[in-house]
């Protein structure tokens, strides 16, 4: 949970799905558009991504977003997150099918 100085919820971020197996995690976050384009989740990321690595044992660590979602592509590049490649008509968003990219970090 991300909250605002007064505790209030204004956004989330964390892993939703965990391969043990495949020593890998997806990321996921989301903030308050009234929060975001502020470095709450630049600070954030690094911090969940070496508790992945670190506590999860993970060896790779991955993102989904869409193609037109700049700030989040920002964020995560800033992150140090490698764009791998668009994975056309994959996601429906909004009752739109999608074009989303996928980001890649390795331990």
């Amino acid at each position: 949970a991300i909250c605002n100085a007064d505790n209030v919820l204004i956004g989330c971020i964390g892993f939703d799905t965990y391969s043990k197996a495949h020593q890998r995690l997806d990321i996921a976050f989301e903030l308050h558009p009234d929060y975001q384009q502020q470095g709450l989740m630049s600070t954030a990321i690094p911090h969940v991504v070496q508790f992945g690595f670190e506590q999860l044992n993970a060896n790779r660590i991955q993102a989904y977003t869409l193609v037109e979602n700049q700030p989040s592509i920002h964020v995560l590049k800033k992150s140090g997150f490698i764009q791998e490649g668009i994975l056309k008509n994959y996601q429906v968003f909004n009752g739109r099918v999608s074009d989303i990219i996928i980001f890649g970090i390795i331990k």
